[in-house]
C-alpha cells in the first residue's frame, strides 16, 4: 500500500516541439490511480505537458488527493563544464 492515491511518471525526453505524430523524442505522460494504470499520453510540446500538469495537480489538491510525481529528464551539460566545476 502506498501513502500516494495517484502516481504519474513523466519521460520528458522531448526537443522544444516534437513531431504531431507520436515519436520516442517526446513526452509521454502515464498515470497509475485507485488500481488502473491509464495507457501513456503523447505530449507534443514541454508547454502542452506543463499545462497538463498544472491542471492535473490543480485537480488532485482540490480532491484532497495525495499524488507522487516522477519525471526523467535528460541531462546534458555543455563541452568543457566538468573541467570548469571540477579544475
Amino acid at each position: 500500500m502506498t501513502p500516494f492515491d495517484t502516481i504519474v511518471v513523466a519521460d520528458w525526453s522531448a526537443a522544444k516541439r516534437a513531431p504531431p505524430k507520436p515519436s520516442k523524442d517526446a513526452i509521454w505522460i502515464a498515470v497509475a490511480a485507485d488500481g488502473a494504470v491509464d495507457e501513456p499520453m503523447y505530449m507534443r510540446s514541454r508547454m502542452d505537458a506543463e499545462a497538463w500538469l498544472t491542471e492535473f495537480v490543480d485537480r488532485v489538491k482540490a480532491e484532497g488527493r495525495r499524488a507522487l510525481l516522477c519525471f526523467d529528464f535528460p541531462f546534458g551539460y555543455p563541452a568543457g563544464f566538468a573541467r570548469q566545476v571540477t579544475g
